[in-house]
């Protein structure tokens, strides 16, 4: 039997259910093409470490900027590590930058952190020895102890991080984000490494017996173990570039001091002792600040260099291997240097907050003498006492 025609209106309404149906296909279409089509944004990628470089300690460090070293061959630079391309946190610029007027020192067999004037003081880790570092925030402290190095909040005392390391003071990035510390390698090579101030991993930074970092955080100097390199040189990285060896006058170094734009680096030589050099971030201009020491002088060198916070003065200590030490403070253009010691050793800690102080423990505990933390103008004056008993 033939099916029935049907009339207008059934027809119209077919034709629109076909025409809806093709239309719904033509936007499924369109759809699944530009999910497949579209650009997709790269994902966020993680900064390379090798294995050495990276433990389980806790969340990785984080950084405001960065210095990029890249490693040639350990003959070309051995203030490198071999066959590594790390990235090493800097600070910002300074209007970032946070310091409070807070002072670390020993009590006994515990390092406290107090006001400048030594007020609220209060217990934070227990370390009978070992060199501590208070970060320029005020909030976190660095302990480093023969084979161990570990954070602590300074509110509550947690221990916040703790890996192996070396009694090298640790130094602290200018924004307080993190700590460089040092670490004996399995080579027996001194090692740099870096935490965050919220914990691990540790991330090394170059093979180096020493480091610094300016107070713009922009440049970072690690200098070679003594008898490491063929000539004198510091190796320096500066505003996220590579490490590069720049050559120093005078002999080799020992230590060196930054600013943002000049660093100033003591030498020793066998001929004519220890000195102090300033010079260009690049290594020209090269000016002797402080001359050699008499080598009949208990042999001393000089250490403990530190910039008063607006960089028109340079503090350091001419110090001995049985404890000697005598403070003292020169202009950064050239000057003769003011002696701050009364006749007992003094070793200098950090320059107050507002540049006004430095302050200092005077007493060899090396020779059994009692200790006191103390503080005294750039001139010499304004010598007060402000923590009985503290020490080193």
């Amino acid at each position: 039997m033939p099916s029935p025609i049907p009339d207008d209106r059934t027809r119209a309404t077919r034709v629109a259910l076909i025409a809806a149906i093709v239309v719904l296909a033509l936007v499924v279409i369109g759809m699944l093409a530009w999910a497949i089509l579209r650009p997709h944004p790269r994902p966020a990628t993680r900064r390379p470490f090798t294995p050495a470089q990276e433990t389980s300690t806790g969340a990785a460090a984080t950084a405001s900027g960065s210095v990029n070293v890249t490693t040639p061959a350990p003959a070309q630079n051995p203030a490198a590590a071999p066959g590594t391309s790390t990235p090493v946190s800097a600070a910002p610029a300074a209007p970032g930058i946070v310091r409070v007027a807070r002072i670390a020192f020993r009590m006994g067999s515990a390092i406290h952190v107090a006001d400048e004037n030594g007020g609220s003081s209060k217990s934070v880790a227990t370390a009978a020895d070992g060199r501590f570092a208070l970060s320029p925030d005020g909030l976190t402290l660095a302990v480093a102890r023969s084979g161990n190095v570990a954070l602590y909040t300074v509110e509550t005392g947690r221990l916040i991080f703790s890996a192996s390391g070396e009694a090298v003071t640790p130094v602290w990035l200018p924004d307080s984000s993190a700590a460089m510390f040092m670490r004996v390698g399995e080579d027996g090579s001194a090692q740099v490494y870096r935490v965050s101030s919220s914990g691990g991993p540790e991330i090394l930074i170059g093979t180096s017996s020493g480091m610094a970092v300016s107070p713009d955080g922009a440049t970072v100097v690690l200098v070679p173990a003594l008898g490491s390199t063929a000539t004198p040189q510091v190796y320096v990285s500066r505003s996220g570039g590579p490490f590069a060896p720049v050559p120093v006058q005078g002999g080799e170094p020992l230590a060196v001091a930054l600013g943002n734009n000049r660093m100033f680096v003591s030498t020793a030589s066998a001929s004519v002792g220890s000195a102090i050099w300033s010079l260009a971030l690049d290594g020209s201009d090269p000016r002797q600040l402080v001359k050699p020491t008499s080598t009949t002088e208990k042999g001393a060198t000089f250490g403990r260099m530190s910039l008063s916070p607006d960089g028109a003065n340079l503090l350091y200590a001419a110090e001995g291997d049985d404890g000697y030490s005598r403070m003292f403070v020169i202009p950064t253009k050239g000057g003769v240097p003011v002696s701050l010691s009364s006749g007992r050793d003094d070793y200098p800690l950090k320059w107050s907050v507002s540049g006004r102080d430095i302050l200092f423990i005077e007493g060899n505990a090396f020779q059994g003498e009692s200790t006191s933390l103390f503080h005294v103008s750039p001139t010499g004056t304004r010598r007060l006492m402000v923590v009985s008993g503290a020490g080193l």
